[in-house]
């Protein structure tokens, strides 16, 4: 037989686990790995934090560099993009001409930021955060910056608002048009967590108003509000949340639904086309429902079951969400089920900003929030998974060990 022929359309960390996984499960295999983006492979959490105030070197994010790619016999193709994908002759386009022929194909093409389409957008020192290119002339930018204004009060938005604040010393103004930070289906407690500590450090918010224009001479000097409020400034970062790229999937004719719908073995609705990380509408076991997922978690474990799968290997998806998030020196994460009607149990470590708050359906633990606690991620997930002999009481109490409590069995009333 011939070797099999894959072909892999985005080099971010979905694509790049992906190929890695696919030569381990067939070592003869022709991986072909094809990114717009000029950089090697890299993982994208950092930009808006370590990596934009200087503490995370942008080389530090690279998953694999060029030559062990090369040991791997990954063919790259990077600062090129798919212009086609003809299912027919089975083969894909790029922007310059060439095709590649494949028997499998995966699309890991994740996101693109949502742009704001008002007057004034394109005024030079007006940012958005997705890319290395990016976070490293925003970067050069914060260090000149006495005023920062961030549109959206999401976790990039917010954390580009610590970032600066702790690391450039900014005045910062966030500008959010819902009522609140973080309004897209984060647990209370996290929301006011969050911004409780942004605002002891400084920051500002301006919660239901929309930017209506950009202006300045040149750059960008002042941003103008629906309310009539007008903020003075020197840099803008506009972080309103992401787009799932499914163009070209569309194009192909695959199913798309708010990201390329997928099952739980990554498989598109074309037999032989998979897709993986941030752009798949997937079926989360654990939840019970389709879900698209924006998370380091997602582009660095689904993908490789995915990529299992296009070798015959038949494995489902089937892992508890998890995602955090780091604000001034504090770190967030969330597990499993926090939904608004589950009971809560919380925990608290000390007097500082320290606690994992539990989530419990029915006597069951189904997730948490830690906060500066992520000892307790790995226990947490074991207990949902494996259910814990505890009390409600003994659960609040920190002096109490979860580990030895870790059994078949329920949180008791």
């Amino acid at each position: 037989m011939e070797p099999c022929n894959y072909v892999i359309i985005g080099a971010g960390q979905a694509g790049c686990r992906a190929a890695i996984a696919l030569r381990d499960a067939d070592p003869d295999g022709r991986i072909i790995l094809i990114g717009a983006e000029p950089h090697l492979p890299y993982e994208r959490p950092a930009l808006s934090k370590g990596v934009l105030t200087g503490a995370v070197s942008p080389q530090s994010i690279i998953i694999k560099k060029k030559e062990q790619l090369d040991k791997f016999a990954i063919e790259t193709h990077l600062g090129h993009s798919v212009e086609q994908i003809n299912l027919g002759k089975r083969k894909v386009v790029l922007d310059d001409g060439r095709s590649f022929r494949f028997d499998k194909l995966m699309l890991a093409t994740g996101s693109r930021v949502r742009r704001l389409t008002v007057s004034g957008v394109e005024l030079p020192h007006i940012y958005s955060l997705r890319t290395v290119d990016d976070c490293m002339a925003l970067s050069k930018r914060l260090a000149e910056c006495r005023h920062l204004v961030v549109v959206g009060a999401g976790f990039i938005g917010l954390e580009v608002a610590a970032s600066a604040r702790q690391r450039f010393g900014c005045e910062v103004t966030v500008v959010e048009s819902g009522a609140g930070v973080l309004q897209r289906g984060a647990p209370d407690e996290l929301r006011t967590s969050i911004y409780t500590l942004h605002r002891s450090k400084g920051i500002k918010f301006l919660f239901g108003d929309v930017v209506s224009a950009f202006e300045g001479n040149g750059i960008i000097e002042r941003v103008v509000l629906t309310s009539g409020k007008i903020l003075h400034t020197d840099c803008v970062v506009i972080g309103i949340g992401v787009i799932p790229e499914t163009d070209l999937a569309a194009r192909a004719g695959l199913e798309v639904k708010d990201g390329i719908v997928v099952d739980d073995f990554g498989e598109t609705s074309q037999p032989g086309i998979f897709a993986a990380g941030e752009v798949t509408n997937h079926l989360n076991c654990f939840l019970k429902t389709k879900v698209r997922i924006e998370s380091w978690q997602i582009a660095q474990n689904q993908s490789v079951v995915a990529a299992n799968n296009m070798c015959g290997l038949g494995s489902s998806y089937n892992e508890i969400p998890w995602f955090w998030t780091d604000h001034f020196d504090n770190n967030f994460q969330l597990i499993g089920d926090t939904g608004p009607t589950l009971k809560r149990v919380t925990r608290l470590y000390g007097e500082v900003l320290q606690s994992t708050t539990f989530y419990i359906d029915k006597g069951i633990i189904v997730g948490a929030l830690c906060i500066n606690s992520g000892k307790d991620i790995r226990l947490v997930r074991e207990a949902i998974r494996r259910g814990i002999n505890i009390t409600q009481e003994q659960l609040a109490d920190p002096t109490i060990k979860l580990k030895p409590h870790l059994t078949p069995h329920s949180v008791q009333a």
